[in-house]
Parts: structure tokens; C-alpha cells; sequence
């Protein structure tokens, strides 16, 4: 994908030589500036004469150009007659020679003349911000504000960034509408690029790993965990949250990359910052804990931590059961789900009757799920009563049960797996 490119250029080119004098840009046109050339004394300015660039008057011209600046900023802000009479009179006064006398009108001329090009430029532009940028240099270079004309092209090009940063991330939106994942990951790639915050990274990182890209997953969640760590450091209260999701996101992403290790440490870090956030904040965060600790206990019992991870869905469990207490729609899934990861752990562990006991308490919520939604929990339902077929010797009628919820979904890829199981079980 190509990079995106900025909205719009510079159209100023007034085609005439350019000359820098103590930080002003003054079109020296046909004119010369009198003034000390070679140790001689030239005429006032004609016609037919000119010099090639700021550097050979720089040069050439033996007078401190933060002296001519000096004038500039003592004569009147508007008016070139005004200037040019202002100039005669330190000339009368002595206070300037007839050389300085003759280079600081010739400025004046050239600082009027610009004007008048970049009204030109004004009238023709058709970019409304480009034209107002035009206006405020315009106004910036009548008052002598150098700095003001610096800060001006820098808020200019800001903006322009920023429309293209904004353009760039509506057609990554707009490529995630229509899954065209490949053209999603190059337009991220220039996001980061333009843009290297924690925030696009996470969200580079976490569009990555939805679609199995995991060198771009990894590459960028690690980016993002060392930045919102960097943030954390002066504002732990806003960023600590997020360094904790971005670390449970990378132990899941490592978890299946087989790097256990890693992914252990980092799922124990994200744990302990859960934690000290739900001390303040339990309502908030508390699920959180819950999430991580049922995480972090299926890689201890791939890694035969057996008792370590008995201890966390334990615990996953009780916060659970709190919050399915005061908000039942939102967290018995959760809990459903935890009841029986907790049975299978507890069945390979032969606790065999306290693993039946969680297996039915999961049966009976996903029975319930099933009922109230169930195009979402149906298959789950089914999945439940196969499981208790196999593992906890109930009734092989539920497998006919089971088969037909499944019959009806057979669009679904785990359906239809769950049917070739029923198959095979049934031969028994």
C-alpha cells in the first residue's frame, strides 16, 4: 500500500530571486541593493542590474544584517511612504549613511512588493487553510513578526498532518468494515509510521493478532507496552490500566506462539496491576482480575501447574459469583465459563466429585443462556451435555439432545465438529 500523501503544496512561486535578511524573505526583483561591494562604493539601484542570491549579498555587503533588521523593527508597521520618509529622516538626522539609507529602501520597496504577490496568492487559492495561512503571514510580515511567520508554517503543516492522519484513520475503518485485512495491516503500517503512539500500536497490535498476523501482533504490543509503561511513570492513576491490558493481550498472543515463559511472566505483571487498581476501584476492575486470573490458570495447567492454577479459577470463580450476583446478564457466562474450565481441571486432578458438582452448575446456566438467547449460547449447551457424555458418565440420552441443537446449526464450523463427535460416540 502506498504511503498516503500530503493534501495539498505550497503554490506560492512568485518566480523572481529570493533574498533572506535577518530572518525576513524580501524579492529583491530587478532592483540592486546599494551598499559596500568589494570595499567599493556602488550607485543607487538600477534597472538592469541584479544579484544572484542572498548568500553573494550576505557576502558582499559589509553591514551586519541584524542591523538592518534592527531598522526594520523601528519603522511604522504600515504605509511605504510613511517607511520611506522615516528613512530619509535618520538619514538627515545622521543617524544612517546614504548606504544603509539606500538598502533599507530597497527593503521596504521589496517587503511591499511581497505583500502584494502573496495578496495575489490570497485571492487565488482555493483552500480555505492555506488561504487563511496566507492572510496571517501576510499580516505577520506587515508587523515584522518573525517568529509569529515561523510558528504560522508550523501550525499549517500541523494541521495538514493532522487531516491526513484523520483521512488515514477512516480508511482503516472503512478497510475493517469490508475485512480487507491485508490493505488494513499496510494502511496501520503507515499509522504507526506517521503517528507512533501507544494507542495506534495497541490497536495495530490487537487488528494483528485477530487475523493470525502475529510478527506485526507482537512486534507492535510490545511497542505499546514500552510506551504506556514510559506514560505510567507520570501518570500511573490514567495509564496503569492500559499497561495491564496490553500485558494480558501479550501473554495471550506469546501463549500462542508457545512462549510459556513469557507469557507466564507477563500474564503475573498484569495480575498484580489488576489487583492494586481493583484495591481502589473494585467495581471497575475487578472483572479484570477475574479475566486474567482464569488466563493466567489454562497456561499454568498447560505448563503442569496443576495447584496453581486450581487456586486461581478458584478465586476467578468468587469474583464471579459476586458479580453475576448484581448484574446476572452481563457475568453468568463468565461464570459459566469458569465453572468449567474448573471441572475439567478438578476431573484430571480425580476430585472427581467436586469437579461434577461445578460441571452441573455450568450445564445449568448454559440450559438457561440456551433459553433466553439461543443463537449464542446453544452450541455451547450442546458442547456441555457432550462433555458430561465423556467425562462425567451422564445420561447418553443427552447426546440426542445435543444433536439436535447441533442440527440447526450446521453453518457454524464447531457445530458440525461437534456432530462428527456424537457420530463417533455413538458407535460405542
Amino acid at each position: 500500500m502506498h504511503q498516503l500523501k500530503s493534501f495539498f503544496k505550497s503554490k506560492l512561486t512568485i518566480g523572481v530571486i529570493v533574498v533572506a535578511i535577518g530572518g525576513f524573505i524580501f524579492d529583491i526583483g530587478k532592483d540592486i541593493v546599494s551598499g559596500y561591494i568589494q570595499n567599493k562604493v556602488i550607485p543607487n539601484p538600477t534597472e538592469d542590474k541584479i544579484l544572484n542570491n542572498s548568500d553573494e549579498i550576505l557576502k558582499n555587503i559589509k553591514i551586519d544584517p541584524r542591523e538592518i533588521e534592527s531598522y526594520l523593527r523601528q519603522l511604522p508597521k504600515r504605509g511605504l511612504e510613511d517607511k520611506i520618509k522615516t528613512i530619509k529622516s535618520w538619514y538627515q538626522k545622521r543617524k544612517i549613511d546614504s548606504k544603509l539609507k539606500d538598502i533599507l529602501i530597497v527593503v521596504v520597496k521589496d517587503i511591499e512588493r511581497y505583500i502584494k504577490e502573496l495578496e495575489k496568492e490570497i485571492n487565488r487559492s482555493e483552500d480555505s487553510n492555506y488561504k487563511e495561512a496566507l492572510k496571517r503571514l501576510k499580516r505577520y510580515l506587515q508587523n515584522q513578526d518573525a517568529k509569529s511567520i515561523v510558528e504560522n508554517l508550523k501550525k499549517f503543516k500541523e494541521a495538514q498532518k493532522q487531516k491526513e492522519l484523520k483521512l488515514l484513520k477512516e480508511s482503516i475503518n472503512a478497510t475493517k468494515t469490508i475485512f480487507a485485512y491485508k490493505e488494513t495491516i499496510e494502511l496501520y503500517k503507515d499509522l504507526v509510521r506517521l503517528e507512533p503512539t501507544a494507542k495506534n500500536y495497541f490497536n495495530f497490535a490487537y487488528y494483528a493478532q485477530t487475523f493470525n498476523f502475529f510478527n506485526e501482533a507482537l512486534d507492535n504490543y510490545i511497542k505499546a507496552l514500552n510506551k504506556y509503561k514510559e506514560l505510567a511513570k507520570d501518570n500511573p492513576k490514567v495509564y496503569k490500566p492500559y499497561v495491564a491490558t496490553t500485558l494480558n493481550n501479550l501473554a495471550l498472543l506469546q501463549d500462542d506462539l508457545n512462549q510459556y515463559q513469557e507469557a507466564l511472566k507477563n500474564y503475573k505483571e498484569a495480575l498484580k496491576i489488576r489487583k492494586e487498581l481493583a484495591q481502589d476501584n473494585p467495581k471497575v476492575y475487578k472483572p479484570y482480575v477475574a479475566t486474567t486470573l482464569n488466563n493466567l490458570a489454562i497456561l499454568q495447567r498447560k505448563l503442569n501447574q496443576p495447584q496453581a492454577a486450581l487456586e486461581n479459577y478458584k478465586e476467578a470463580l468468587g469474583i464471579y459469583k459476586k458479580l453475576a450476583q448484581d448484574n446476572p446478564k452481563v457475568y453468568l457466562p463468565y461464570m459459566a465459563t469458569i465453572l468449567n474450565n474448573l471441572a475439567l481441571l478438578q476431573y484430571e486432578l480425580k476430585q472427581n466429585q467436586a469437579a461434577l458438582k461445578n460441571y452441573e452448575e455450568a450445564l445449568e446456566i448454559y440450559r438457561e443462556l440456551a433459553k433466553k438467547i439461543p443463537r449464542v449460547y446453544e452450541v455451547d449447551y450442546a458442547k456441555m451435555l457432550i462433555e458430561g457424555v465423556v467425562l462425567f458418565k451422564q445420561d447418553k440420552n443427552n447426546l440426542k439432545e445435543a444433536k439436535e441443537i447441533l442440527e440447526k446449526y450446521k453453518d457454524i464450523p464447531e457445530a458440525r465438529k461437534l456432530l462428527l463427535m456424537i457420530q463417533k460416540l455413538e458407535r460405542f
